[in-house]
Formats: structure tokens, C-alpha cells, sequence
């Protein structure tokens, strides 16, 4: 799964087992090898039916600030959350990683890590590049506002995780 990054990630957020798991969920059909642009990522997420919290942080020459500096001073959920990362590296090309929000006191600390689980099932440590970035945008995954449907997607979720933890395969970190 060398070109779709955004899938990978999407996959492990929403506890899918495979990859192609997702892919057939959301459009019937493999897993194509390769890129989405911000368009087709935003109808892969539509079609997930889960709603997401889209944010971005660009650098501020004005606040002197970088976007992971933005990023860090600006997204603050009030509990411990996992997320979808993508971001723009200083060459131009763009990627994305799994994230996770956690702090065991109120706010403080705040341990950020930043996953990257395209190549590897263990994960790649992509802290560095995402502090060098140029664009993040983070997708919180939510609940639709449609109780039946969130309700619906709750169970599927809570369903993918029992598999997960049955073939020894669960993430707790990424755990709703």
C-alpha cells in the first residue's frame, strides 16, 4: 500500500482489520494503489457516513509560528482522542498518519504522538516530519448527528474492535 496513505490511516482509526475492509464498506470494490486528492478524500470520509471535525493550521510569519506550533497551541479536545493527520511536507508532497491527543492529568501534560502505519503494522515514529510541515490538517472522527445512524455506526465500530481484540490485533491508543 505504497500510495494510499489516507486509506491506511482511515482504515485504523475506524478499528477496520484490513484496509480493503474499509475500502469495500465505503465504495464496493478493491483498494486502488493510489493517491487521493483533498476532494476524493473528502468523499471517502462521506461515505464512511461518520462525520469528521476538519481543522487546519498553516504557518503565521505574523505570530511567528509553524503549523505544528499552530497545531499544538490551537487543538485542545477536552478528553483524550485519536485522529487522522495530514499534512504537507517542506518538499511539497503530502501524507497521512494517525494521531493521538492524550494527557492523564487535566490538559497537562499533553503527549502528542504521530503513527505512521502505511508500511509497517508496529507504526513508524513521523513526529519530526509533521514538526517540519508546511499544511496539518486533523480529522476527528464524531458521531453523525443522526442518532439512529450514529447509533448504527457505534455498533459497526464496537463490532470491528471485538474482531480486533479476537486476532490480537487491537490498538488500544486508537480506542472511541
Amino acid at each position: 500500500m505504497r500510495n494510499n496513505c489516507v486509506s491506511v490511516s482511515l482504515a485504523r482509526l475506524q478499528n477496520s482489520i484490513t484496509v480493503d475492509e474499509l475500502w469495500k464498506a465505503t465504495y464496493g470494490q478493491p483498494l486502488p494503489d493510489t493517491p487521493l486528492n483533498l476532494e476524493e478524500i473528502r468523499e471517502l470520509l462521506r461515505r464512511t457516513q461518520w462525520e469528521y471535525r476538519w481543522k487546519t493550521f498553516v504557518p503565521s510569519a505574523r505570530e511567528k509560528q509553524s503549523a505544528f506550533q499552530k497545531l499544538m497551541k490551537s487543538f485542545s479536545p477536552d478528553y483524550p482522542t485519536a485522529f487522522v493527520l495530514l499534512y504537507t511536507r517542506t518538499a511539497g508532497s503530502g501524507h497521512a498518519i494517525n494521531g493521538i491527543y492524550d494527557f492523564a492529568e487535566w490538559k497537562l501534560p499533553v503527549n502528542w504522538t504521530f503513527w505512521d502505519y502505511q508500511m509497517t503494522s508496529e507504526g513508524e515514529d513521523r513526529r519530526s516530519e509533521v514538526e517540519r510541515a508546511t499544511k496539518i490538517i486533523t480529522l476527528e472522527l464524531e458521531l453523525p448527528t443522526n442518532s439512529q445512524t450514529g447509533d448504527q455506526l457505534w455498533k459497526q465500530l464496537k463490532e470491528r474492535e471485538g474482531k480486533l481484540i479476537a486476532k490480537k490485533l487491537y490498538y488500544p491508543e486508537f480506542s472511541l
